[in-house]
């Protein structure tokens, strides 16, 4: 009899502690909802990168061709700032899948040599260059 009454008193005790844990736990369905909204989230994310361009830091001396003499100068600004279509700053595709389908490129038609104006100073003088960097003013999915 005696063991029985420990049987008991040991399932009693282990159910105590399965419902109470249970209690603090979030229901399965709860957990769901969670997960839901972060696939949401992230589906938005997806969306809102689009296929566009975006600014890209360009190192100008990286534009010259090397028969260029001003690549025997230092030259300012070093960088500029363009419009690029940039893969990884894109996404083509389904977001509600997040499922890549072609690639963000440029429209060709819209594809220009943007420029900049450089200095560099020589014989203490200041002296004035231009440098055409390569813009793109639209991209799509291909």
């Amino acid at each position: 009899m005696a063991s029985v009454a420990v049987l008991v008193t040991v399932v009693c005790v282990i159910t105590t502690l399965c419902f109470q844990n249970a209690a603090g736990a979030p229901a399965a369905f709860e957990m769901g909802e969670r997960y839901d909204d972060l696939l949401t989230r992230q589906q938005l994310d997806l969306k809102s990168m689009g296929c566009q361009p975006v600014l890209q830091k360009v190192v100008l001396a990286d534009q010259l061709e090397v028969h260029d003499d001003l690549v025997d100068y230092r030259f300012f600004p070093e960088v500029v700032a363009v419009n690029r279509c940039l893969e990884e700053c894109s996404f083509c595709g389904s977001h509600r899948l997040g499922k890549q389908k072609g690639h963000c490129l440029p429209d060709p038609e819209n594809v220009t040599e943007r420029p900049f104006i450089v200095f560099y100073i020589e014989g203490g003088e200041r002296h004035y260059r231009e440098v055409l960097v390569t813009e793109h003013a639209s991209c799509s999915c291909r």
